[in-house]
């Protein structure tokens, strides 16, 4: 299914159950996942699924629908809610880039936090991941969460089967 053709989330419909609705909103970036952890399903589900598994919003989208977030004076941060960004750091520079541009726009800037798996890809690029991570500051993403599933490089390495780093 093509992302961008689905309705933003109801956010009132969720306003109840949120503790804090206002606080860090987030904004889903994409879906399904490349890996292949042994502690997950998604490699499975990846198998079932009809067209391709691993799809994000367009960054266009997803600036429509932080425009529509932040119409609430309120609402400083926005979660981007995405495990995979370093998957295909293109697109990842696309969307700061419009991030970036979006904040241009603004009195005050939207300040944003965002997931990031770590991949080999990135952590035998330094350069790649330096141009990454200006990215990332240029967009004023601000946090980043990094799952790193173990501190244990045994465990990570040849249990969860997760990218070499140390």
């Amino acid at each position: 299914c093509d992302l961008d053709s689905l309705p933003f989330i109801d956010r009132e419909l969720w306003r109840p159950w949120t503790q804090e609705p206002l606080r860090d909103p987030s904004v889903l970036v994409g879906r399904g996942c490349p890996f292949r952890c042994t502690y997950c399903s998604n490699h499975i589900l990846g198998k079932l699924a009809s067209g391709p598994y691993v799809r994000f919003r367009s960054p266009s989208n997803i600036i429509k629908e932080i425009e529509q977030i932040t119409q609430d004076p309120q609402v400083s941060n926005v979660y981007l809610e995405v495990e995979t960004i370093g998957v295909k750091v293109d697109y990842a520079l696309q969307l700061c880039e419009a991030l970036f541009e979006f904040n241009q726009n603004r009195h005050v800037p939207i300040q944003f936090k965002i997931n990031l798996a770590v991949t080999g890809k990135l952590v035998q690029d330094d350069m790649l991941m330096e141009r990454l991570f200006n990215a990332f500051k240029r967009a004023n993403i601000v946090a980043i969460n990094i799952g790193l599933e173990s501190g244990s490089e045994k465990i990570r390495n040849k249990v969860l089967r997760r990218p070499y780093y140390t």
